[in-house]
């Protein structure tokens, strides 16, 4: 297969396989700069960085269906091997306070599925400013790694109408399709606990909390999404596949109307985050009224809090709006948190005021 460009537009073209090929598929594509081949001056080089190769790979690895190992060799030497292992999925509910559709009817979230995904590295670590003539020539010391990432789909039912239809298919040479999914990453509580300064640098990027995750088109963009879980969808992207199209009208609705659903999505997973809570809060509080238990709790909610809690996204702040909007709009029922007093609605929950502590009682 080969890869090239025409008109500005990348396309690709295939050929016969031979009998020799048959190990390999191979890709070919032009380099925008000619690379060096003087031997001479290459061999005085510094090998490519390993570290950031299988940070970009580990991050497509976490989203692909079908991809399940990655194996990356240089000069006949085993450099990087990614692997992923995916657990049986299991159906999250989702309750019918909740509105499934999107605002104009386009998208409905059909259903919601839950998987464990483990990816596990093996890659070489290579001393700083090492030279590709002492590549095969040195005992290289190796890291082993893994990571467990619970993986939310959505899957959704697609509706447009014949006109949309057309006019997105002039756009972007595709008809939408009749179904896709929505996947986000949602790291628990206790998987972040353990994880906690002990992660490969390999897969530091997939776990963005507290900081925002990003919105993958099969590879990382630089829109950030506004919460602290990554987003991979089928949203249309801008030419430069960098940010997401909201400024074409077409692709504008297409891309507001996913974006909802991955809002309520986000709702779904906090949801049911607090639900995991209140029953915990329910059983143990009788039994374990300890400082340490609360204590231990009140981190838990406010990681959930916190993973949800929506800032301005970058490079497009419409993004974060569009999903921060929707997470709030899709069920009339209110916001539950933790208080002193268990899970309750937002609505029946009050930030004590020391000046009234004479006339109220605070039940705990």
């Amino acid at each position: 297969m080969a890869f090239f460009w025409r008109h500005g537009q990348l396309t690709s073209k295939q050929g016969p396989t031979g009998d020799i090929d048959k190990t390999w598929t191979t890709f070919l594509m032009d380099m925008r700069e000619p690379i060096d081949v003087n031997i001479h001056s290459w061999l005085n080089h510094t090998l490519p960085n390993v570290e950031n190769f299988a940070q970009f790979l580990a991050n497509s690895l976490g989203f692909t269906g079908n991809l399940r190992e990655i194996s990356v060799y240089f000069n006949n030497v085993s450099a990087i091997h990614l692997s992923k292992n995916i657990m049986e999925p299991k159906l999250m509910n989702i309750s019918p306070e909740i509105d499934t559709y999107s605002p104009r009817k386009m998208f409905q979230l059909a259903s919601v599925q839950v998987r464990d995904v483990q990816l596990e590295v093996k890659r070489i670590l290579i001393p700083t400013n090492m030279g590709a003539n002492q590549w095969c020539s040195t005992d290289l010391q190796t890291e082993q790694a893994s990571i467990l990432l619970r993986i939310t789909s959505g899957n959704l039912n697609v509706n447009v109408n014949d006109t949309f239809s057309a006019e997105m298919e002039r756009i972007t040479k595709k008809k939408p399709p009749r179904n896709t999914t929505i996947q986000m990453i949602f790291t628990g509580f206790n998987e972040h606990e353990n994880y906690n300064g002990t992660i490969s640098p390999v897969f530091k990027d997939l776990l963005p909390y507290p900081e925002q995750g990003r919105i993958y088109i099969g590879f990382s963009t630089h829109q950030t999404t506004g919460c602290c879980s990554h987003l991979a969808a089928r949203v249309i992207p801008t030419v430069e596949r960098e940010s997401i199209d909201l400024a074409e009208k077409t692709l504008s609705v297409y891309n507001n109307e996913m974006l909802c659903l991955a809002g309520t999505l986000c709702r779904i997973l906090y949801e049911d985050e607090m639900a995991y809570i209140e029953q915990l809060y329910n059983e143990m509080i009788s039994d374990d009224n300890s400082d340490s238990f609360r204590n231990w709790i009140d981190i838990w909610a406010a990681y959930n809090l916190t993973y949800c809690t929506f800032r301005n996204s970058t490079p497009n702040e419409k993004v974060g709006r569009i999903l921060e909007s929707q997470f709030f709009n899709c069920t009339k029922k209110n916001l539950p948190i933790l208080s002193t007093n268990g899970v309750l609605p937002i609505s029946n929950v009050r930030i004590p005021n020391p000046e009234m502590e004479g006339f109220i009682k605070i039940e705990s």
